[in-house]
């Protein structure tokens, strides 16, 4: 198999999965209290450390897994794209993780790389099944009994003390950028929700009301239920099987995440014309909502439909329709719907312990403010301007990030595939 060849280098002899690990299934019937979270390119974290937007736990807790201090952990749902760990923690977590407990003295830490090595993470595509890459299924009989290298207990730690303390050092860049682009996304998110609740105006005449931590508003705005300007409907539920190299563009799940708050790129996905229905393609000027994700910052993001492509969306996706549309700004309302008093609604709304959902009929109940339309079109001018700035400098920071995990990824590479090796 391909993972075989990969990793059959003859610098490291080989061994499964299954031979190192057992897939541990231990469950929480002690009550055990240390909950603990995994999260996609960080690893795992105390439940405690997390936004206090995170799932939440169940309330009941032999439904968790037990973990200890060396085990890895896997998100059979996310493991192509980076969602495992080693546990640093005695403690227990959702019971749909792969947990991975050591057989025999090796060094977890440095099995924990090979596992975050990226051609690995690409060959487990091809064991996974779904409709997309963030929602595709590792086949678990298939995972243990793939080939990895099985050096030396000294080489191992010698790899893994080399790589600790490279990885440590291009972490903290990656650290100072991504705290730089945490603050200019809360300027962003503050910018927003200013002008999309108060106005741009010093406006001294205000209405009393109470809608999520907004007590006052400028007299003149309206306050509606979306459900009462437009019309919603769902995708149609697409399988793996569905997806064509050629045929009609499909909206998936990934894909609403491409652009701040408008499509603009490419669609990636194709499905064949007699899969689709006429009520499932969606228009210009419509709204897409995300429906679910794995935290509840990721559900209810908002994006407005720029493009006259005759596109359909997938079944993760609620589409907004304003009935009259020309009594609005498009670019507006998608700054609005994206604001932090629209997304504190949609978490409130939200549904799920693992997966986090909103629905359709959850999405109608939405209060949003209306300014009259000229307000509406100096509010989307005066955004337009000022993200262009921030985003700007966002996007050079994310470059960078981007070009320091490629750096991360290279080196683990070399080193985990033999290729450089790591002398006393």
């Amino acid at each position: 198999m391909f993972i075989e060849s990969y990793f059959n280098n003859n610098i490291f002899k080989t061994t499964k999965i299954k031979n190192l690990f057992f897939n541990s299934d231990k469950r929480n019937t002690s009550n055990n209290k240390n909950y603990l979270s995994l999260l996609r390119n960080i690893g795992i974290i105390k439940y405690s450390d997390r936004s206090s937007s995170g799932n939440k736990t169940s309330d009941k807790p032999e439904k968790y897994k037990l973990v200890n201090i060396g085990d890895i952990v896997i998100n059979p749902m996310n493991a192509t794209i980076g969602s495992l760990g080693i546990s640093n923690y005695d403690g227990c977590l959702s019971g749909v993780y792969i947990v991975l407990s050591p057989k025999k003295n090796i060094n977890s830490r440095y099995y924990s790389y090979v596992f975050s090595e990226k051609g690995f993470q690409k060959y487990l595509k091809t064991i996974s099944y779904g409709i997309m890459e963030i929602r595709e299924s590792l086949n678990k009989t298939e995972f243990f009994q793939l080939k990895i290298p099985e050096p030396s207990l000294t080489e191992q730690k010698l790899i893994v003390n080399f790589l600790d303390k490279k990885i440590n050092k291009i972490d903290q860049l990656i650290k100072k950028s991504k705290s730089k682009i945490k603050i200019l996304e809360k300027l962003k998110i503050e910018k927003i929700d200013s002008a999309v609740t108060k106005g741009l105006k010093d406006q001294k005449i205000t209405k009393k009301i109470d809608l999520n931590f907004i007590r006052e508003t400028p007299k003149n705005w309206e306050i509606n239920r979306l459900a009462v300007l437009g019309d919603f409907f769902k995708g149609r539920n697409i399988t793996k099987e569905d997806l064509t190299e050629k045929g009609k563009p499909v909206i998936l799940y990934t894909h609403i995440y491409t652009t701040y708050n408008r499509i603009t790129s490419k669609i990636k996905y194709f499905v064949s014309e007699d899969k689709l229905e006429d009520k499932t393609k969606i228009k210009k000027g419509d709204f897409l909502f995300t429906s679910s994700g794995e935290t509840i910052e990721e559900i209810g993001k908002t994006i407005l439909n720029n493009s006259n492509e005759e596109v359909f969306i997938g079944g993760d996706i609620v589409v907004f329709r304003l009935k009259n549309p020309s009594l609005y700004n498009l670019v507006f309302f998608s700054y609005l719907l994206n604001s932090k008093y629209c997304q504190e609604q949609k978490s409130y709304l939200s549904r799920g312990d693992i997966a986090v959902h909103i629905y359709k009929k959850q999405i109608r109940e939405l209060k949003i403010l209306i300014p009259p339309k000229e307000e509406q079109d100096e509010i989307a001018i005066y955004l337009d301007d000022k993200l262009k700035i921030i985003n700007e400098i966002i996007q050079k920071e994310q470059k960078r990030v981007e070009l320091l995990y490629n750096y991360k990824n290279s080196i683990i590479s070399e080193i985990i595939n033999g290729r450089m090796r790591v002398l006393n």
